[in-house]
């Protein structure tokens, strides 16, 4: 996230608090009505129980705790903060504000004035950032384009939800609490940081139990996740006993932090049931007020109260289990759980608890709400409604704590803030056209005429048209206009990368070096020409120089694929990852010349399927979020075009080489969309096109090493040497102060990135506390770097320190078992030459990098290593790291 986006998330931060600040002006639950007031007494009075009992009090009856008068009923954690508010109020502002029995219906302003702000305290530290935390993250991972006007709009509404805030900072409660922990939770899932999501559920149930209605999912997705993501090359049976151990640690972490918290108590049996019994009342009925779901409607024909509580407990039960079961099962047996389904069954499980589980309250849609929140960069319009229509559902409890102005002013702003979504280009006078009218009926006409036979034939629709453009061409014109435009060739390079400090950590949230170098990818576009004798089809040829490997398709063919197949919007990344890899046809094996030679695209290892299936797949994506879903072949040569790709550095050698060719495709399918579009004019590539760029080629990334990092994609697009953490993208671009000059020595070792990263994970699996902190340690290291490239000491000085930290970041790289044979043989020959060394990238191979001084190629050590190295048969190649541009587009002229 760059600084104009953190200054965006203070703005509507601040404008949340203000809202909320102003909601708390006004009533709150049960003000000035005895004898039990409402939820504002129930917090204040747990409170006073917990600052002035012991704890194993707490929860039972005594003659200082009358549980009649709103007895504790959430669970711990809940107790805790309680505690600490207690604490704070009798500490530094009034013992009378938790007096034992005396401060009983307190309603002093100034009381109310210190409750609201500890509420308004929880919103600034914990759920806004929390909720715009996981809106972002959620937007950025999983939607599939973006406009800052829509994300501004989305991260606004999230922290603008009017439910919440009436709820917390109106009635009085501190569901922000629960919710902003368990939208920690669910983000820290999304990035695969499974323990601490594991951990912050459990804190978000440990303060309230209603957080059940989030538990299902969050069960099913952890208990897939323990048996997917082993290497398939292993056994079923140390996948089943990786799983098992999985799931061990899971439920170890998950015990701990319960028994943490629920400690006091555990050294009696009577205690827990007696806590238990607290949290889960029974006896208070199947619902409160008038909540909006199925019992409600059905006590209106039969009377629930008259059935037993326990037994209406049990129907409850069976018919909530009943209605979610289905999503949760899915998310557990569906071939390959996404992200998105995860999310969706936090809303059909959570809104299933809310219609059908037992002791429902108005406010418990409070917790549908939030996966909706979630949801907003995904289903916008639908979120928006259920949001306002949750908050409707409240209406009967808000009226009666006096919020009904609040609730209207709060509804008008959402509503407003959704109109913003709407861009009008008409000045609100009407709609603005522009044509271009091609007719033989202009032959022989000046301009002034063929405009009135456009305006007479157009009479009817020019009324309500404000402003009206046009073009006239006679077909000899446009013809000749046509060929004129097009574009016959273009080419795009992106340069490779090399990862200083940071390979492996940045995957787990760690910050990561890395910059440019000068080897590049090149994508190059053709317009071909066919010969009036030719009997051929116009060809789409994409040509893989580097494979090498080579595939057509007739033009028909491509223009078919385009109109079927929509990779924008209905088929994302990860789930065309997964028809990839399967066992059998190529994806799109009936959309290739039938003359194709293609029994390497039928291995689902093999470069070839992998190659054209993600570039078939990202050109779709680009052309159709393009706006363009078909073939004009007027707008391109008559026999179709050529792509060609070809890359200066080793596939698999970890210096970017599969992210420099996403940017080239990527870029060169944005290009081929304004050919198609006519709009193919040289032009350098502008800011708003290079975020999309470095989108689609993160998706291009998906598809071929699962979960990238997107530090590799983001060098091929923007250049230069930066500070990158996975999540938030760039946070500085690195000021150096001298070049830094190194050697990139090829092992000739290709290997797999995801295999790498996925067994760096398993080590991490099994030693949490070992290589949990060499992780973090590799971060640390990081910054110490950045502060030596920044800095004005002596070259000498720094090139000492810089190699230091290369060898410590190889060392702490080593225990990761990413290393290599043919990687240690470099190493050790860099060292006995006087250079510090470390590989690049994900290791097991690839590349490495050798660390050199200014003036380097006049030492004598130099010319040893080189020769040492060239004697072992290795290739090697200077270059400065960070100082290269980018991606960039050409358009050579007349083929040259």
């Amino acid at each position: 996230m760059d600084g104009k986006f953190g200054l965006l998330w203070v703005a509507i931060g601040a404008a949340g608090l203000f809202l909320r600040a102003a909601i708390s002006l006004h009533s709150y639950s049960g003000q000035n009505q005895p004898p039990k007031y409402g939820d504002f007494e129930a917090q204040r009075h747990w409170q006073e129980v917990t600052v002035n009992l012991p704890v194993e009090d707490w929860y039972r009856n005594t003659t200082d705790n009358d549980l009649v008068y709103w007895g504790l009923d959430y669970p711990p954690l809940s107790a805790y903060h309680s505690y600490l508010v207690g604490l704070w109020a009798g500490r530094w502002h009034n013992e009378s504000y938790v007096a034992l029995h005396k401060s009983r219906g307190i309603s002093t302003e100034e009381h109310k004035q210190f409750m609201r702000n500890t509420v308004l305290l929880l919103d600034a530290l914990l759920y806004i950032p929390a909720i715009l935390y996981a809106t972002y993250t959620i937007g950025k991972r999983l939607r599939n384009s973006r406009t800052e006007v829509a994300e501004w709009v989305y991260l606004t509404l999230a922290v603008l939800f009017p439910g919440q805030m009436l709820i917390d900072n109106g009635h009085f409660q501190y569901n922000n609490a629960s919710l902003g922990l368990c939208a920690l939770a669910v983000v820290a899932l999304l990035e695969r940081r499974t323990l601490a999501g594991a951990v912050l559920f459990c804190l978000a149930l440990n303060y309230k139990q209603m957080e059940l209605y989030h538990a299902l999912p969050f069960f099913f997705y952890l208990l897939r996740d323990c048996f997917t993501g082993a290497d398939k090359s292993s056994s079923l049976l140390e996948r089943l006993a990786i799983g098992v151990r999985k799931i061990a640690v899971l439920g170890v972490t998950v015990l701990a932090t319960f028994i943490i918290l629920w400690l006091p108590w555990l050294n009696s049996l009577e205690a827990v049931e007696q806590l238990v019994h607290r949290i889960f009342p029974v006896a208070r009925g199947v619902f409160e007020d008038k909540v909006s779901n199925v019992w409600c409607v059905v006590n209106v024909f039969v009377k629930l109260r008259n059935i037993p509580n326990t037994t209406m407990a049990l129907i409850c039960i069976l018919s909530t289990l009943l209605a979610v079961l289905p999503s949760g099962l899915h998310l557990l047996v569906q071939n390959k759980p996404t992200d998105k389904s995860f999310l969706y069954s936090l809303t059909v499980t959570a809104l299933g608890f809310f219609l059908l589980s037992f002791h429902v309250h108005e406010k418990s849609i409070l917790l549908a709400a939030l996966p909706v929140t979630l949801l907003l960069p995904l289903e916008p319009l639908a979120s928006c409604w259920f949001m306002q229509i949750a908050t409707f559902s409240m209406f009967p409890l808000l009226h009666k704590d006096g919020l009904t102005v609040p609730f209207l002013g709060l509804s008008l702003v959402t509503l407003a803030l959704l109109r913003t979504e709407v861009i009008d280009e008409s000045d609100g006078c009407g709609g603005k056209f522009r044509v271009v009218v091609v007719s033989s009926q202009f032959q022989g006409k000046p301009l002034l005429q063929r405009h009135r036979l456009v305006n007479a034939a157009l009479e009817e629709e020019l009324k309500t048209i404000h402003a009206f453009s046009q073009k006239t061409y006679t077909p000899e014109q446009w013809a000749g206009e046509s060929e004129a435009s097009t574009v016959k060739q273009f080419e795009v390079s992106a340069p490779g990368k090399v990862i200083l400090h940071g390979e492996h950590s940045v995957v787990y949230g760690h910050p990561a070096i890395a910059g440019s170098i000068g080897l590049h990818t090149y994508l190059n576009f053709t317009a071909l020409e066919r010969s009036q004798s030719s009997s051929t089809a116009p060809q789409v040829i994409i040509e893989f120089r580097s494979i090498p490997f080579t595939a057509t398709l007739t033009l028909d063919s491509f223009d078919t694929f385009l109109r079927a197949v929509d990779c924008h919007k209905s088929l994302q990344p990860d789930t065309f990852l997964e028809q990839l890899r399967a066992e059998g046809e190529f994806p799109f094996a009936r959309y290739l010349s039938p003359n194709l030679e293609q029994p390497c695209l039928a291995d689902t290892t093999s470069k070839e399927r992998m190659s054209l299936g993600s570039t078939l797949y990202i050109i779709n994506r680009v052309l159709r979020s393009e706006g363009v879903s078909s073939i004009d072949s007027t707008s391109i040569g008559d026999g179709g075009f050529r792509l060609s790709l070809y890359s200066e550095m080793s596939i698999g050698a970890g210096l970017g080489s599969s992210a420099s060719y996403g940017v080239c495709l990527a870029a060169g399918a944005y290009q081929l969309s304004r050919i198609l579009k006519r709009e193919a004019t040289p032009s350098a590539l502008g800011e708003d096109v290079l975020k999309k760029i470095y989108q689609w080629s993160f998706d291009s990334e998906i598809i071929m090493h699962v979960k990238p990092s997107g530090i590799d994609n983001e060098i091929a697009t923007n250049g230069g040497l930066v500070r990158f953490r996975r999540g938030s993208g760039v946070n500085k671009i690195i000021a150096l102060r001298r070049p830094v000059h190194v050697l990139i020595v090829d092992t000739g070792v290709s290997r797999s990135t995801a295999n790498l990263v996925a067994s760096a994970a398993r080590r991490l699996e099994l030693f949490p506390r070992t290589v949990g902190p060499i992780l973090q340690g590799m971060g640390g290291l990081v910054d110490e770097a950045i502060a030596l490239l920044e800095s004005d000491e002596q070259p000498e000085t720094v090139y000492e320190r810089l190699g230091t930290l290369v060898s410590i970041n190889n060392n702490l790289l080593r225990s990761l078992g990413v290393s290599h044979p043919a990687l240690e043989k470099i190493f050790a020959i860099a060292e006995r030459a006087g250079f510090a060394s470390k590989l690049t990238g994900a290791g097991g191979g690839g590349c490495a990098f050798v660390l050199l001084p200014s003036g380097f190629r006049e030492l004598d050590t130099y010319r040893e290593l080189m020769d040492a190295l060239n004697e072992a048969g290795y290739r090697s190649i200077e270059t400065t790291v960070g100082t290269g541009a980018g991606v960039s587009l050409s358009f050579p002229q007349d083929g040259k």
